[in-house]
C-alpha cells in the first residue's frame, strides 16, 4: 500500500526507494527471498536517483543494513 501510494503521488525517488526497502524486509520475513531480492534490486536501482549527495549516500547505508538483513 505505501509503494502504491508514493507511486500514485509521483513522489520522488528517495521516498519510493524506502517503499522498496519496506517491502524488502516484509518478503524477507515472510520468507520469500526472491520477493525480497526484487524489492532490494529495485531499491538499489533508484540510489543513484537520489539528488541530494547526504540523502543518496545515507541510503547507500541503507542498503548495506538490509544486505544484512537479507543475508540472515
Amino acid at each position: 500500500r505505501c509503494l502504491r501510494i508514493v507511486e500514485a503521488n509521483g513522489s520522488d525517488p528517495y521516498e519510493a526507494l524506502f517503499a522498496h526497502e519496506a517491502l524488502a524486509y516484509a518478503h524477507h520475513a515472510l520468507g520469500d527471498g526472491l520477493a525480497a531480492a526484487r524489492e532490494r534490486s529495485a531499491m538499489a536501482s533508484l540510489v543513484p536517483s537520489v539528488a541530494d549527495a547526504d540523502g543518496r549516500a545515507f541510503c547507500e547505508g541503507q542498503l548495506g543494513v538490509l544486505d544484512q538483513a537479507l543475508s540472515t
